[in-house]
């Protein structure tokens, strides 16, 4: 039977060691006074297959009280997205066989796919997955995550700039604001040391935070394992809470609608 899940914020599995590091900056006076007015449902379809030299068990969200169009358009996008993920995987799993590795003896390689929807609100659902891949031999799994946020009214995948009024510093100014957070929580004690992985690796660049998330609650930022930090520290998570991020980045009507309980 599927599970059925009303929409309710992110959660991130980690194969390392060390779990996630969560910075929240403050809870947000915008998000706090926002009702959901017609909350998405969100179920899961599996998808699972085996070869002599790995098993894939993957979870895709099927959204649900939304036009059926949008649910299509939605159903298109994520099962493109992972249909590009198997094939990454299955050309990494045939260049680690033909590279010589002795797989005799161990288990078999796995991918996982794991969803957690993470939208608080009527017109945004945003999704992030959890993705584990392990080739046969390997000593350790990565993990990786990826998300998207989907228009509620169109089922199209949103870029982060269009959160925001045309023409702002979105990825400079998203840089300045996660900086520092993540410096005071990997080295509270102020060292120095955690300062020049974090500048490159939260870098103003669209494709080092094009990984975010939107709810209630704020603008979530993820950043891989030796993203930002070495591989101990784990990967990283931000939250810039709406009422300061607003403040220096006015949103665009797509954000406003999303955050405006009245709609």
């Amino acid at each position: 039977m599927l599970a059925v899940l009303a929409v309710a914020v992110v959660a991130v599995a980690c194969a390392s060691d060390a779990g996630p590091v969560t910075v929240d900056r403050g809870a947000s006076a915008v998000a706090a006074s926002a009702e959901v007015r017609s909350t998405p449902v969100v179920t899961y379809r599996g998808v699972r297959t085996a070869t002599d030299t790995y098993l894939v068990d993957a979870s895709l969200p099927v959204v649900e009280g939304v036009p059926a169009d949008v649910a299509s358009a939605i159903d298109r996008y994520l099962a493109g997205w992972f249909d590009a993920e198997l094939a990454r995987f299955e050309r990494e799993d045939r260049a680690f066989v033909v590279a010589g590795a002795d797989a005799e003896g161990f288990a078999p390689g796995f991918l996982e796919v794991r969803p957690t929807p993470g939208s608080a609100t009527a017109s945004l659902l945003s999704v992030a997955f959890t993705v584990t891949s392990m080739h046969q031999g390997m000593a350790h799994p990565e993990t990786v995550v990826e998300t998207v946020t989907f228009e509620l009214s169109t089922g199209r995948a949103v870029e982060l700039p269009e959160l925001f009024v045309p023409g702002s510093d979105v990825y400079g100014t998203v840089s300045a604001e996660v900086v520092p957070l993540l410096v005071a929580a990997l080295d509270p004690t102020g060292d120095g040391w955690a300062e020049p992985g974090v500048r490159a690796g939260a870098a103003a660049d669209p494709d080092l935070l094009r990984r975010f998330v939107v709810d209630a609650a704020g603008l979530t930022l993820h950043f891989d394992q030796y993203q930002v930090a070495p591989g101990a520290a784990g990967p990283q998570v931000v939250t810039l809470g709406w009422d300061g991020l607003l403040d220096v980045l006015p949103p665009s009507p797509l954000l406003r609608a999303a955050l405006d309980p009245l709609g």
